[in-house]
C-alpha cells in the first residue's frame, strides 16, 4: 500500500507521471478545445503550483515529526482524516471524503431524464464521446458492473480494502464514480449522470498540479467530494480565501475550458453559517450543497435542504455554495454488501455533499456534450457553462435570489438545454471580450412573456490568499458590472448580491465581490420593449488586459443588430429606428436586381419596393416589431427591426 508512511504518503506526490487524458476522445476534438489555451500561461501556473506544493510538502514533513502528528486521525467516530499538509502559519490539515454517514432520483431532480432517449427534448445524451476527471482519497472498484472497462487510472490512485477505512474511502470513490457514469447494468436504478461516458481517477495528492496537467489536455470538467476536516482545521480557515482557494482559481484562469466541481461539505448541525474551507472558496469552482430529491419542482418550497450541508458564504461576503443538488439517499454503485466483506458489485443509497458533487459535474458534462454536437466539437469556455448553470436554475430557499444555503438555486438541465438550443431565438449564449475601459452593450427585444433572466460570469484572476480569520477584504480582481435597462426608463435594474443581513435575502445592488452578475427583471415588472444589457467594469482591469466573459440571456423575442439570415450580405441601421432605415448592400450584390418589402408581425405589407432601394422611410409607422425582407438572386435575406 503506497500510505504506509507519513513520507510516503505525501513523497509519491512529487515522483510519479500521470497518464495522458485521451481528452474528449477524438484528436480533432482535443485539437479545438486546447487552441483556446494559452501555453505560457500554463506553463508559469504550473512552476508556481510546483514550487508551492513542494515547500508544502518538505514542511509539512519536518513539523509532522517535530510535532508528532499522525498521518491519519479518526476525527469521529468511523470518521477519517488524512495530513495533507500545512498552513502559511505551519498548522496541520488534514482531509476526508464527504460522505455523510448516517422516489426522486438524482436524474430527476436535475431534469436529466429530458436530456435522454425517450425525454422530452428528444435527444440522446449520455456522455457518448466524453470523459470526467474524478479526484478521491482512494481508488474506486474499476471492476464494478456499473463501471468495467471505462475508468482510467491517471496517478498511483487504487482501490483499497486493506483496512476498514481504506474500505470506506474505496466505497466512496466507487459510490461517486457510479453517480458520474454508472451504465445502469445489474441496476438500472443506478445509472449515473453520463453513463456512457469515460472517467479518470485519480487521488487527492496534489490535485491541483494534476488537475491543471489533465485540463491542459483537454479534460472539460472534473469532480472533487473531499476537503479539510472542520474538527482539525486551524481557526481561520472557514470562510477564509486560503493558499488552496488562491491555487484552485490559479489553475481555472489558466485553463479557461476547465471547470472544477466540488463539494460543499457536510459540517452544519444546526444553521450555522461560515463553513466552507478550502478548495470551496476558490471564485471560480462549482461549489455544490446537498438537498432531498426533488421529483417535481413547482416552487421553491419543493427544494428541501438536506441536515448536513454546509452553509457559506465566504468572508469577503460571495455567494457560496453555488448550485444544489440531489445528496440525500443517493443511489449508486458500491464495493461490498451489507453482510460481509465479500468485494463485488454490490449498491447502496448514500446522503453527502459527496453525492450531491458528482451529480452536478455529470449533468454539466452532458451540457458540454450537447454544445459540441451543436458546435463543430467547440466547447464552451467553463464560464460560458456556469453561467448557463445560473441562468437556468429554479428558485430555492425563503428568499427570492440567491443564499448561503442553495447558492444560486436547483439545477435545471431542462431549461439549461433549451436555453442553448434557443440561441438566437428566444435566448443569447455569447462569449466576448471586455478590453480596459470598453463598453460592451446588447439590445434586446422582449415581450414579457416571463421573467427576464440576464447572467454574466467571468473566470477571475486568483487573488491573495489570508492567514486572518473573517478577513473581509474583497478577493475580487476584476470587477465587471452589468445593468439592464428598458428604453425610456431612468434607472437600470441591478444584479444580485448577499445583504448585509442574510436572514432578509438577498439584494438588488452593485456587486462588487462576485465574478457573477445576475440581473432579473421580473416577469411583472417587464414592460414589452427593447432593453438594453451594458457590461463595464470598474477600476482597471489587472494589467490592464482584457477580461474574457459570458453572457447569457433568457426570455428574448429578438437580439437587434444581429443578423438573422444565413447569408448576412445585407446590414440595416439604425435599429431601433425614428425615421429612416439605412440598407447597405455587401459588395457581393451591388446592382443586383431585387426587391425590399416590410411587414408587421400579422404579415401585412407595410412598405414595399420593387428594386434595392438603400433607405426606407418608417416615420409613419407604429412603435413595434417590423420584418424587412430583401430579396436578391433568389435569396431573401429577414431582418427584425424595431421602429420607435
Amino acid at each position: 500500500m503506497k500510505k504506509n508512511t507519513l513520507s510516503a504518503f505525501l513523497l509519491l506526490a512529487f515522483g510519479f507521471v500521470g497518464l495522458t487524458v485521451n481528452a474528449q476522445t477524438t484528436p480533432e476534438t482535443k485539437a479545438k478545445i486546447t487552441a483556446r489555451h494559452d501555453k505560457a500561461e500554463i506553463a508559469r501556473v504550473r512552476a508556481e503550483l510546483k514550487e508551492y506544493n513542494e515547500k508544502n510538502h518538505k514542511r509539512t514533513l519536518e513539523l509532522a515529526e517535530a510535532n508528532g502528528w499522525p498521518h491519519v486521525i479518526e476525527y469521529k467516530k468511523g470518521h477519517y482524516g488524512y495530513l495533507s499538509g500545512v498552513t502559511d502559519l505551519d498548522e496541520p490539515i488534514y482531509k476526508a471524503s464527504h460522505n455523510n454517514f448516517g422516489p426522486s432520483s438524482s436524474a430527476i431532480t436535475a431534469r436529466v431524464n429530458h436530456l435522454r432517449s425517450g425525454g422530452s427534448l428528444g435527444l440522446d445524451l449520455e456522455g457518448q464521446g466524453m470523459v470526467v476527471g474524478m479526484w478521491e482519497i482512494r481508488g474506486p472498484l474499476t471492476s464494478h458492473e456499473q463501471l468495467i472497462g471505462r475508468i482510467s487510472i491517471g496517478d498511483n490512485v487504487a482501490f483499497s480494502s486493506s483496512t476498514q477505512n481504506a474500505l470506506n474511502d474505496s466505497g466512496h470513490a466507487t459510490h461517486v464514480a457510479g453517480t458520474l457514469i454508472g451504465s445502469g447494468n445489474g441496476d438500472i436504478t443506478a445509472m449515473g449522470m453520463a453513463p456512457q461516458a469515460t472517467l479518470v481517477a485519480y487521488d487527492y495528492i496534489e490535485d491541483d498540479e494534476e488537475a491543471l496537467d489533465a485540463a491542459e489536455d483537454g479534460l472539460l470538467i472534473s469532480n472533487h467530494s473531499y476537503g479539510a476536516v472542520l474538527e482539525t482545521a486551524p481557526p481561520f480557515l472557514p470562510g477564509a480565501y486560503s493558499a488552496e482557494s488562491w491555487k484552485w482559481d490559479l489553475v481555472m484562469h489558466a485553463v479557461p475550458t476547465y471547470q472544477a466541481v466540488i463539494s460543499a461539505g457536510n459540517d452544519r448541525v444546526a444553521e450555522e453559517n461560515d463553513l466552507l474551507m478550502g478548495n470551496k472558496t476558490s471564485k471560480n469552482a462549482i461549489v455544490v450543497a446537498a438537498v432531498e430529491g426533488v421529483a417535481n419542482y413547482n416552487s421553491p418550497s419543493d427544494v428541501d435542504m438536506s441536515d448536513f450541508s454546509s452553509y457559506g458564504p465566504t468572508d469577503d461576503w460571495r455567494i457560496k455554495p453555488d448550485i444544489s443538488m440531489k445528496g440525500v439517499a443517493v443511489h449508486s454503485a458500491y464495493p461490498i454488501g451489507t453482510q460481509g466483506f465479500n468485494i463485488g458489485s454490490y449498491y447502496k443509497d448514500m446522503p453527502g455533499t459527496s453525492m450531491a458533487s458528482p451529480g452536478v459535474a455529470g449533468t454539466l458534462l452532458l451540457w458540454q456534450q450537447h454544445y459540441m454536437n451543436l458546435h463543430d466539437e467547440e466547447s464552451m469556455l467553463a464560464a460560458t457553462l456556469k453561467a448557463l448553470m445560473i441562468n437556468s436554475a429554479d428558485e430555492a430557499g425563503s428568499f427570492p435570489g440567491p443564499d448561503q444555503k442553495f447558492g444560486w438555486g436547483l439545477i435545471n438541465s431542462k431549461r439549461a438545454i433549451e436555453t442553448i438550443n434557443n440561441n438566437g431565438e428566444t435566448s443569447l449564449i455569447e462569449e466576448l471580450v471586455l478590453n480596459p475601459g470598453e463598453t460592451i452593450e446588447r439590445e434586446i427585444v422582449v415581450d414579457g412573456n416571463q421573467d427576464l433572466r440576464v447572467t454574466v460570469v467571468w473566470t477571475d484572476p486568483a487573488g491573495d490568499p489570508t492567514t486572518t480569520a473573517n478577513d473581509p477584504a474583497i478577493k475580487l480582481i476584476n470587477d465587471l458590472d452589468v445593468r439592464v435597462k428598458r428604453s425610456g426608463d431612468m434607472f437600470p435594474y441591478l444584479p444580485w448580491g448577499l445583504g448585509e443581513f442574510l436572514g432578509f435575502g438577498a439584494v438588488k445592488a452593485d456587486n462588487a465581490r462576485d465574478n457573477v452578475e445576475d440581473v432579473l427583471v421580473p416577469q411583472n415588472e417587464i414592460t414589452p420593449g427593447v432593453y438594453t444589457i451594458t457590461v463595464t467594469h470598474k477600476n482597471t482591469l489587472e494589467g490592464n488586459l482584457p477580461q474574457r466573459f459570458s453572457l447569457v440571456v433568457n426570455a428574448v423575442t429578438d437580439e437587434l443588430n444581429v443578423g438573422s439570415s444565413q447569408y448576412n450580405n445585407v446590414s440595416v441601421s439604425p435599429n431601433p429606428a425614428n425615421d429612416v432605415i439605412n440598407i447597405q448592400l455587401g459588395s457581393g450584390i451591388q446592382g443586383a436586381e431585387g426587391n425590399v418589402v416590410m411587414y408587421d408581425l400579422q404579415g401585412r405589407i407595410v412598405r414595399q419596393f420593387n428594386s434595392l432601394v438603400d433607405k426606407v422611410d418608417v416615420s409613419s409607422l407604429n412603435s413595434g416589431m417590423y420584418i424587412l425582407n430583401i430579396e436578391y438572386d433568389g435569396y431573401t435575406e429577414s431582418k427584425k427591426i424595431m421602429v420607435k
